[in-house]
């Protein structure tokens, strides 16, 4: 694993880019093969928040990194191979390349594990997990987990760990990393649509500020038996 370009945000956040034989932390797109790209994120004191490695299974390197006022990075370098949808295609040998990066929140909910949408019977189980990156923000937000269904709106309240009729902010607080979590796991729902939302925006004031929500949705029909 080799470094080769460094760089800080507003917080003292650690930038770090270079190039990585093997695969290492747990990346947000996942290692391919051969040498790939990295980006890895660091507090001040030297921990890793976030990593995500680049390219494909050819032999990938990235030298520079930079951040704009908004928090995207730019990495730049060179790749043997095409990877993603470029902008400019790979034309063969060695290209260099430019990619930008999102640092903002990626809240994801799967519904029995899929990003649906999916269709159960009444007596099928549905298990709603949810996940959240946050890219090292710790910016105070609403969490909102809401249920849109045929006979109204729900939402999870996370003092009660329990589901309640009506439209309300689940919690409030920091942002911090979300590994898969179960909120919903059971069976014989009434027939029709339920469709699930999980999202944080970052104006902590109760309300949906559709200007800074970032959510993820998934729907679920319930059929009878």
């Amino acid at each position: 694993d080799n470094g080769y370009g460094i760089t800080l945000d507003g917080s003292g956040n650690i930038y770090a880019t270079g190039d990585s034989g093997g695969s290492w932390g747990l990346p947000v797109r996942a290692y391919s093969g051969s040498t790939d790209a990295y980006v890895a994120c660091l507090d001040s004191s030297g921990s890793l928040l976030w990593n995500t490695f680049l390219g494909s299974s050819g032999f990938d390197n990235s030298y520079g990194i930079d951040l704009d006022a908004s928090g995207s990075i730019y990495v730049s370098g060179f790749s043997d191979t095409s990877w993603e949808s470029p902008v400019n295609a790979y034309s063969g040998d060695f290209d260099a390349f430019v990619a930008m990066l999102s640092t903002k929140p990626i809240p994801e909910i799967k519904a029995n594990g899929l990003d649906g949408p999916i269709i159960i019977t009444q007596s099928d189980t549905l298990q709603i997990k949810v996940s959240l990156i946050s890219y090292g923000l710790t910016k105070k937000a609403d969490w909102w987990l809401l249920a849109n269904t045929t006979f109204g709106w729900y939402y999870y309240d996370y003092s009660t760990k329990k589901w309640k009729s009506g439209k309300d902010v689940t919690c409030q607080g920091c942002l911090r990393d979300l590994n898969a979590k179960t909120v919903l796991n059971t069976s014989g729902l009434k027939t029709g649509i339920f469709t699930f939302y999980f999202g944080v925006d970052m104006n902590m004031d109760g309300n949906v500020t559709h200007s800074s929500l970032y959510y993820d949705e998934v729907k679920v029909t319930v059929t009878s038996d």
